[in-house]
């Protein structure tokens, strides 16, 4: 059995500056256009997906939400009235800790 090699291709149409510009970047490091391309777009692309998956706090945010998550407020009143809807809806049986 053969074994064939999916490919895509990428195809962009640039000035001539710009075609310049990266056949010079990649003559300098060493590579083809091609390769230098496929490096620099992989690596963009991976920076991109990285930092809109990854959230960042500052110090002080770090604090708040630890602080929210370590001292809850108290439950107001359109809470409430959903846990009594909820308590009664029988999706899960859970024991009612605010009863007590």
């Amino acid at each position: 059995m053969s074994s064939v090699k999916a490919e895509s291709r990428l195809v962009a149409r640039v000035s001539p500056d710009i075609h310049q510009l990266v056949n010079e970047a990649a003559s300098l490091s060493g590579t083809t256009m091609t390769q230098f391309l496929i490096s620099a777009v992989t690596e963009k692309a991976t920076k991109i997906i990285e930092d809109m998956k990854i959230i960042r706090l500052t110090q002080e945010d770090s604090r708040a939400v630890f602080d929210a998550l370590e001292n809850p407020g108290e439950p107001n009143k359109s809470l409430k009235q959903l846990w009594q809807q909820y308590k009664g809806s029988g999706l899960y049986d859970i024991e009612d800790k605010t009863d007590k």
